[in-house]
C-alpha cells in the first residue's frame, strides 16, 4: 500500500465517522420499543420544536398503565436508530393512567440534549401495566428541520 493510499483510506474513514450531532451516538445497545397498540404516545405537532415538545399518552389497555418521567431520545443516522449517550440521573415520580384515559406529558429536552440539531429522532418512554411489572418502552417518531417539525406517530 503507498503513502497515498494510507492518507486516502484514513481521509475516508474519518469522514465516515465524522460526528454528525453534538453528542457521542451508540447503536450496540440500542433500546428498543415495543408494538403495543394498547398504549400509546402522540406527538402533539404544534408544540415541536428544537427544545421540547407535549406528547399525549393513551391507554385503551385493560388495566392501569404505571410511569415515571424516565425518558430518552434516539437519533436515526446511518440508515439505523443510535442511543444518544447522557448522563442524567431521573427523579422516582410514579404515575397513573387508566384505561380509556388521556394524559398529556411535556418533554423539556434541551436540559439534557441541548437543541436538536436537523435530523430524524425518536423518544422513548418507559412504562409497565399495573398486572405485570416488567417495564417496556414504548415510542414516537418525529424529525427537527430547519425550525419546521414532522411527525410519524406510532
Amino acid at each position: 500500500m503507498t503513502i497515498v493510499n494510507i492518507v486516502l483510506l484514513v481521509t475516508l474513514l474519518s469522514c465516515n465517522n465524522a460526528t454528525e450531532y453534538p453528542w457521542v451516538i451508540r447503536s450496540d445497545k440500542i433500546i428498543k420499543p415495543v408494538d403495543d397498540s394498547s398504549i400509546t404516545l402522540a406527538l402533539n405537532e404544534s408544540t415541536l420544536s428544537e427544545h421540547g415538545a407535549e406528547f399525549t399518552l393513551q391507554n385503551e389497555g385493560r388495566c392501569d398503565f404505571k410511569y415515571g418521567n424516565e425518558y430518552y431520545l434516539q437519533v436515526y443516522t446511518r440508515r439505523k436508530w443510535h442511543e444518544i449517550e447522557i448522563k442524567w440521573d431521573w427523579t422516582l415520580e410514579l404515575y397513573t393512567i387508566s384505561p380509556s384515559e388521556r394524559k398529556l406529558i411535556s418533554f423539556d429536552w434541551q436540559r439534557m440534549y441541548g437543541s436538536l440539531p436537523n435530523g430524524q429522532y425518536r423518544i422513548i418512554y418507559r412504562g409497565w401495566w399495573e398486572d405485570n411489572y416488567d417495564p417496556f418502552f414504548i415510542a414516537c417518531e418525529f424529525s427537527i428541520e430547519d425550525n419546521q417539525s414532522e411527525t410519524k406517530t406510532g
